[in-house]
């Protein structure tokens, strides 16, 4: 996917996305929250690499 095409899934800017991807600002909880929710998976998933049993 392209960067503009991720920034505007999970709703914030490309500036925002590319610094994050960067390593240039944090990546806080509620951005993994907005990554999760883009792409339609748990949150736990994206912090534990997998898919958490219930």
């Amino acid at each position: 996917m392209l960067k503009k095409e991720v920034a505007d899934l999970i709703g914030i800017s490309v500036v925002t996305y590319y610094k994050i991807e960067q390593g240039q600002q944090n990546l806080t909880l509620a951005i993994i929250g907005m990554i999760a929710k883009g792409l339609g998976v748990p949150t736990a998933a994206l912090l534990l690499g997998r898919v958490p049993k219930r």
